[in-house]
């Protein structure tokens, strides 16, 4: 009876290390896979922002790509990457590209990286000085959105949150702004193998006390 009680303990323990060396394998290889991933894009910093009004309905999302080393406030010539999506059309950083130089546009990209905020800029175009935070288009093409109520007007041109997109005419205000830091895939990778580590942790604990209460148990 006590050998046969030894052989089953030992299997229980074998199979238990089994398990370890199984999750142990893996969790390497998932950070493996995160550091190799990390030097590739660690460079870039990608941000989302979603604008939406007093009902909290998003009237306009999208996001932009830097340079992890840029500092103060930064516009279109600092982008790896730019898009935004309003009223159903999109727009890229090769469309505004477009308009740069046309002097009937209004073309500006201001982001305050240490208060995290877009900056308000009086800009020229077909129509005279306006402010804005985020614009490129002409008036019939592009979109255009003014400062948040509350923030400055260098154009002293009534700034309300107004966004307009020219080519389908459509409008609408918007109250606030919301900007977040979109993880790239390196700290995904990190994330996922934590949480794999958290888990394997856990399944082998339970397999250890379910291994003791059978000891105990013969």
């Amino acid at each position: 009876m006590t050998r046969i009680t030894f052989l089953f303990n030992a299997a229980g323990r074998l199979k238990v290390m089994g398990l370890a060396m199984r999750f142990n394998f893996g969790l390497v290889a998932g950070l493996w896979l995160a550091f190799n991933l990390a030097p590739a894009n660690a460079a870039t910093v990608t941000e989302g922002f979603t604008f939406s009004d007093s009902s909290n309905a998003v009237i306009a999302s999208g996001s932009f790509s830097y340079d992890s080393t840029a500092t103060g406030t930064i516009g279109y010539s600092d982008l790896s990457a730019f898009s935004i999506n309003l009223f159903g059309k999109f727009y890229d950083l090769s469309f505004v590209d477009s308009w740069v130089g046309n002097l009937d546009a209004y073309v500006y990209f201001g982001f305050d990286l240490g208060s995290r905020k877009f900056v308000p800029q009086a800009v020229n175009g077909y129509d005279g000085s306006y402010s804005t935070i985020l614009a490129a288009g002409d008036g019939f093409f592009g979109f255009f959105v003014s400062p948040l109520l509350g923030q400055a007007d260098p154009a002293n041109t009534g700034a309300d949150g107004q966004i307009a997109e020219y080519s389908t005419e459509q409008a609408a205000t918007a109250s606030q702004v919301q900007v977040n830091a979109i993880p790239e895939p390196s700290t995904w990778a990190m994330m996922i193998a934590g949480f794999l580590g958290l888990a394997g942790v856990a399944l082998i604990r339970r397999r250890r006390d379910s291994l003791q209460l059978d000891q105990a148990g013969s």
